[in-house]
């Protein structure tokens, strides 16, 4: 959507904080929760190979802890239909890549190259039984930032598994295997890919991702999330 036109929809719909649901309207970060999210935020964000299944990735990367507030902002944006809320968690995203932020009407600017050498952007897919996609919204929202394509149907779940949510790590990791599907191969073939998800666990549905995307003809594939999740350790 462009500015002006963005500025017009947040006059008559002011944009709430993806974290707490206050209402922000012009304002960049939420006064109630903007200390407790940035004390969640990951520094550096890359993630370590040790933490998680992703051998197959060129790198990882997350915004958040998946703990407190950057839960609940997962979970509602998994949960409920607040476009908004994933614009502003999109444009969070952008920011690792070396963009500004401006959470008042969601527009970016890129000041530095982005940090990754990837061709396309591709979301990870939602469970097939729903309808609402919240990793093709963040992916929008990163592809504008970073001036890049989005294929938005490259990849999709296998329609005889099971939700992720739920289950233990183990479940996690033996659910994930195969889980994914790439219906589309054509725009990833010698393409290094930018895979974007909403939250990481064990990295199981983000290693099935990387298999199906490099089977298919990928370069490389680097994965970028809201939010990561630590068990079991100290912060």
């Amino acid at each position: 959507m462009k500015p002006a036109l963005q500025r017009a929809v947040d006059l008559l719909y002011p944009p709430c904080c993806p974290f707490c649901g206050q209402v922000l309207g012009p304002l960049t970060d939420c006064p109630d929760c903007s200390g407790s999210v940035q004390a969640l935020e990951l520094h550096p964000p890359r993630l370590p190979q040790s933490e998680f299944h992703i051998g197959g990735l060129n790198n990882a990367a997350a915004v958040y802890r998946y703990e407190g507030l950057a839960r609940s902002a997962v979970l509602r944006l998994k949960r409920e239909r607040h476009p908004d809320a994933a614009r502003w968690l999109g444009a969070r995203m952008a920011t690792i890549f070396g963009c500004d932020f401006n959470a008042a009407y969601g527009t970016i600017s890129t000041v530095r190259l982005p940090l990754s050498p990837a061709d396309l952007i591709v979301p990870a897919p939602s469970s097939h039984r729903r309808t609402w996609q919240p990793t093709r919204l963040l992916a929008r929202r990163l592809g504008r930032a970073l001036e890049l394509p989005v294929a938005e149907k490259v990849l999709a779940k296998r329609r005889d598994l099971p939700p992720q949510e739920g289950l233990t790590g183990q479940e996690r990791l033996r659910n994930a295997r195969r889980s994914v599907r790439v219906a589309d191969p054509q725009p990833v073939i010698g393409r290094r890919v930018l895979l974007v998800d909403d939250v990481i666990t064990t990295g199981g549905t983000a290693a099935d991702c990387t298999r199906a995307l490099l089977a298919a003809g990928a370069v490389t594939v680097d994965l970028i999330c809201l939010a990561a999740a630590f068990p079991g350790r100290e912060r």
